[in-house]
């Protein structure tokens, strides 16, 4: 599926910008979730533009068993692909890392490892994209 909807971003032809996430606890909760329909509609009650500490404050998150299956045994390393757009960071792929993320954030815990984010930046003109990656599908 991810091939399916991320083509009209022309991967390939962008720039990209590979990070390594000094405080991943920290750090991944501010991310914003990305436009994934099946996220918005189940976890954010059709609300966009939440940050995945929003989105671990609300609760409906701890449901999902995947992400608590992160919150116990994050992978390490990994990466997640974002897009930027203005000061935001929408994730592209990672959604349930972020949310595992924003969980161990919100009950206080730690995790160890290594987290990078590959990112390319996305102007006004180019935000109709956004919608053609909209996606029934999960991540990891």
């Amino acid at each position: 599926w991810r091939s399916m909807h991320t083509s009209p971003l022309r991967a390939a032809a962008r720039d990209w910008f590979q990070y390594q996430l000094i405080d991943p606890v920290v750090t991944a909760p501010e991310f914003k979730l990305g436009l994934h329909r099946s996220w918005v509609e189940r976890y954010c009650g059709g609300e966009r533009g939440l940050t995945f500490a929003q989105l671990a404050s609300r609760g409906e998150i701890r449901s999902n068993r995947k992400v608590i299956e992160i919150t116990q045994n994050f992978p390490s390393p990994t990466q997640l692909i974002g897009l930027w757009h203005k000061e935001s960071l929408y994730m592209l792929e990672g959604m349930h890392r972020c949310s595992a993320l924003a969980l161990i954030a919100a009950d206080g815990m730690s995790m160890t490892g290594t987290v990078t984010v590959a990112a390319t930046d996305i102007s006004n003109e180019e935000l109709p994209l956004l919608s053609a990656v909209q996606s029934d599908g999960g991540d990891s």
